[in-house]
């Protein structure tokens, strides 16, 4: 969940205004236009109670946009609480140019991924590329379902249906549906990018196997403020940066602020051999006999979270997790796998946590900036949960006993 502790700045930024952004009137597409290199999609899910940092965000990629290169598309789907809109932004001579695709005459569950689907299957059919980036905005709970009465939900999006800033009776997106959106449009996606809580789960990463050739997210919370996307917009676009150039200057943008951040980029086709490379040590020092606890471990969510609306689970730092309770051989021969499929990894000297009220220090000696579940004989409820995950068979979680 991201943190409200920028409230107080936003508030002030949104009591300015810029006269520099030009809003053109609404313009259905009626003829598919050219196909550029490269398209970035933000996909808002606002409605609730980051409603206002949306406009905020908007506000970013507005700057974002001045000066990059030909060829480029980026969209925007924003569903706050207001009805949902898709903007196209663009570089004019003189101002940046917000065209509105779609405005929407009704209300639309922006979790639904039905709606996911439809909002990029619109831009892809009327504006085609040969390149595809997607960031995904709201809270999340990386692979655990929000609704504890619905186990097989790993959730990210919460929309409340009610256009307000509530986060209460909110549906979320599954993990499941998000793959299979993906794994079928018509273009790759190249950089998944999470703004959102906890979505740097190996649960969430193997799910996700086959939708993006990178998953950039964090293991962590996020601060509300989210990824500076004025900064992001010109690497993003850049043919010559890497995706540990995308979070290294997500984190330099937190540096002098009272907030931190947890980065990482997986590469998706490693996913399926770091799998293999983990069954093993799975089985060998994490069946149920061992009844372990995982004390002093580092965590991205210290002690959990007990609510009476979700449960949420340790977070535990894979990295951490593997060389604290295997050899040094084992460890050595898995961690070439781990450094394969966590290729960037970035992170501050602490993060905020809004759930515990303070900030974390990071381990910088033992952090891998990907989190993992670690079943306990007291967590009956997320057990279960997680024998939902495809990572729970892949890794040998069902063979240990759990």
């Amino acid at each position: 969940m991201r943190s409200l502790l920028f409230l107080l700045i936003l508030l002030l930024l949104q009591s300015c205004s810029n006269n520099n952004f030009v809003i053109e009137p609404v313009r259905y597409p009626n003829e598919k236009g050219d196909t550029v290199e490269q398209t970035l999609v933000v996909y808002m899910m606002a409605e609730n109670s980051l409603a206002n940092y949306a406009a905020y965000d908007e506000n970013e990629i507005k700057k974002g946009v001045a000066g990059l290169p030909a060829g480029c598309r980026v969209f925007a789907f924003v569903d706050d609480r207001e009805f949902p809109r898709i903007l196209q932004y663009k570089s004019g001579e003189d101002d940046i140019l917000v065209e509105v695709v779609k405005e929407y005459e009704t209300d639309v569950c922006s979790s639904d991924v039905a709606v996911l689907d439809e909002t990029l299957e619109l831009i892809l059919e009327n504006f085609p590329t040969r390149s595809l980036d997607l960031v995904l905005w709201s809270h999340a709970d990386g692979w655990v379902r929000r609704d504890k009465k619905n186990s097989i939900q790993r959730s990210i999006g919460l929309d409340n249906e009610k256009n307000t800033y509530s986060n209460s009776s909110a549906i979320v997106m599954e993990m499941d549906g998000l793959a299979n959106v993906l794994e079928n449009l018509p273009v790759k996606v190249r950089y998944l990018i999470f703004d959102a809580c906890f979505m740097q789960c190996i649960e969430v990463g193997y799910e996700l196997r086959n939708s993006a050739e990178w998953i950039i997210a964090s293991p962590a919370e996020i601060p509300a403020n989210g990824a500076p996307y004025d900064i992001l917009l010109p690497i993003i676009f850049d043919n010559n940066a890497s995706p540990g150039d995308i979070i290294n200057a997500y984190k330099d943008s937190y540096d002098n602020e009272s907030s931190g951040v947890v980065l990482s980029a997986v590469r998706t086709s490693a996913l399926q051999d770091f799998a293999t490379a983990t069954y093993g040590l799975i089985g060998k020092y994490f069946p149920t006999s061992k009844k372990r606890a995982y004390p002093d471990v580092f965590s991205y969510l210290p002690g959990g979270n007990r609510s009476s609306s979700q449960i949420l689970p340790n977070y535990f730092d894979m990295n951490a997790i593997i060389k604290k309770y295997s050899t040094p051989d084992e460890y050595e021969a898995w961690k070439r796998e781990f450094d394969n499929l966590v290729a960037y990894s970035t992170a501050s000297d602490y993060w905020y946590s809004a759930f515990l009220y303070r900030r974390i220090p990071v381990k910088h000696e033992v952090y891998g900036a990907v989190s993992i579940y670690m079943p306990q004989l007291d967590n009956i409820e997320l057990n279960t949960a997680f024998q939902y995950t495809e990572w729970y068979k892949a890794a040998g979680w069902d063979a240990a006993g759990w």
